[in-house]
């Protein structure tokens, strides 16, 4: 089985593969030829880091995204799209099969590059701490140490 998530995009020479890159990106307003170089685990990458939300109302002809998983060819480059998600994100696929390809990828575009941690806030004993090492700093500065 191939790894299409890995597999750098413009390699993959599937008209089906590239019109739902192309609905992708066009999801998030983004230009297509940007990604050409990377893989589908990058454009994912690119969506949690900047944080863009999936939107199926930007698609002006949405052809591959508004597909049910179980109409697909078994064989086809999408379909194995579709498994190696479902698969990553801990799911059969006949779970995901009365699904739209759009409704498994936003559920599943997660599992390949999970959402980024907040910052954690730093505690009371560590601004206090920070406060001292700043003021000692400044009066160093300052020559009064």
């Amino acid at each position: 089985m191939t790894n299409y998530l890995e597999t750098q995009i413009r390699t993959i020479i599937d008209a089906d593969f590239q019109t739902l890159i192309a609905e992708l990106c066009e999801c998030v307003n983004w230009n297509e030829y940007e990604f050409e170089n990377g893989t589908l685990a990058n454009l994912f990458m690119a969506i949690v880091r900047q944080q863009k939300k999936l939107d199926l109302n930007l698609v002006m002809v949405d052809i591959i995204l508004a597909k049910k998983v179980k109409n697909l060819a078994l064989g086809s480059v999408i379909y194995g799209v579709c498994c190696e998600l479902a698969s990553r994100n801990g799911k059969a696929m006949d779970d995901m099969a009365g699904k739209s390809v759009f409704a498994l990828i936003k559920q599943c575009y997660k599992a390949v590059n999970p959402p980024l941690r907040r910052a954690k806030e730093p505690t009371r004993n560590e601004r206090a701490r920070r406060l001292r090492i700043d003021l000692i700093k400044r009066g160093r500065q300052s020559g009064s140490y």
